[in-house]
């Protein structure tokens, strides 16, 4: 018998929500990971990790900005968030 899992993702303006499909044999196995993601949040990614998903949502998120869907991004200057920050396209 084969343990086959699921991992997936998508990421909209302010957050990411992931998925996780698993047999249910597997449910206390998936529970400690996903214990585990939100206990370390982001320390156990690397820099070079970041870099590559950071791109990943970027080009998830600019056919939405050409489309006119989603928010316009002069809105954060009206949300104070400083220059260079992450969302900063």
């Amino acid at each position: 018998m084969t343990s086959r899992r699921f991992f997936n993702a998508y990421t909209n303006w302010d957050s990411t929500h992931y998925m996780t499909t698993a047999r249910a044999e597997n449910l206390d196995a998936m529970l400690k990971i996903e214990a585990m993601r939100l206990f370390y949040g982001c320390q156990t990614i690397s820099n070079d990790e970041f870099l590559r998903e950071r791109e990943v949502v970027r080009n998830e998120i600019s056919p939405a900005r050409r489309h006119g869907r989603g928010p316009d991004p002069a809105a954060r200057d009206v949300v104070g968030l400083p220059a260079g920050h992450a969302y900063e396209g």
